[in-house]
């Protein structure tokens, strides 16, 4: 049981910059890939998931590279899944823990009692602040510094450095994606984002998607998703309207989108999980 849940290492501040995190129900996700890493765990029973065609059966959890195409069907139970930023902490361990291969087994690196400790009990009535409390301290259980050894270490990891540390991210991706994040509301072309660092579109692109890790498109549209969801679950705007103000033609639109990037539909997302921000 993870009972330390104080310190510097799990401010909550970051989380959502980080990851798309939800809880969510059985549930049957048609093959989709996206621009994250994704860590999917069971908190009850286990699932069964297709990865670039290979069928895997009695899945307790796993970690799916960057643009993989799979599907997963939860039969019984409930699922904790997070989308991790390519360009956060997270996603820098992950891009060079997975190196290449399109998945792993989390069995492989986690004793049986580790996917326990993920949420205690009675997780479903706590806040959304105590939950991103034990889902950071249980990823920097299974995210340790690359440096730091080989899968074998991870079954005997400590906690390590909070998210947002890590290689130093190029000045002018940082300013542009300070842009990105100011004008998700607004027509967003890399045109405009090459004028703003003072670079040529070309390079822009080249540079953007290296220390990102994502194209630029991909990473606008994955802000937009994230906007519009917020802004739904929040309250503040409806889906529809949350569609429109995020630049989508309408609501149809994103919902065709969203089913390319997730493999079900957003009202399935908001209505029958539990999204945490």
């Amino acid at each position: 049981m993870i009972n330390n849940i104080s310190g510097a290492s799990i401010q909550q501040s970051h989380f959502w910059d980080q990851s798309l995190s939800f809880i969510s129900p059985a549930v049957s996700v048609d093959v989709h890939r996206h621009r994250c890493y994704q860590v999917v765990i069971t908190l009850t029973s286990t699932f069964d998931s297709t990865i670039e065609g290979q069928e895997l059966k009695g899945l307790r959890g796993f970690i799916v590279n960057q643009n993989i195409p799979h599907a997963c069907q939860v039969s019984a139970g409930e699922v904790f899944v997070s989308f991790i930023e390519a360009d956060s902490y997270w996603g820098r361990q992950l891009r060079s823990w997975l190196a290449g291969k399109p998945y792993l087994n989390l069995a492989d690196l986690l004793d049986p009692v580790a996917f326990h400790s993920l949420l205690p009990e009675g997780y479903e009535k706590m806040t959304d602040d105590a939950l991103i409390a034990y889902i950071k301290l249980f990823f920097e259980r299974i995210f340790p510094p690359v440096s730091s050894g080989h899968f074998n270490t991870v079954r005997h990891s400590s906690v390590v450095n909070s998210p947002g540390a890590g290689a130093e991210t190029d000045e002018r991706i940082m300013n542009a994606l300070d842009y990105i994040n100011q004008h998700l509301h607004k027509r967003l072309i890399v045109e405009d984002i090459a004028d703003h660092i003072c670079l040529s579109p070309v390079r822009t692109r080249h540079l953007f998607a290296n220390t990102t890790g994502t194209p630029f498109s991909q990473y606008v549209l994955w802000k937009r998703i994230k906007g519009i969801l917020k802004a739904t679950i929040n309250g503040s705007l409806t889906l529809a309207d949350a569609c429109i103000d995020f630049g989508f033609v309408d609501q149809p639109h994103f919902n065709r989108q969203f089913k390319q990037t997730f493999g079900t539909s957003p009202t399935t997302l908001i209505k029958g999980g539990r999204i945490i921000f």
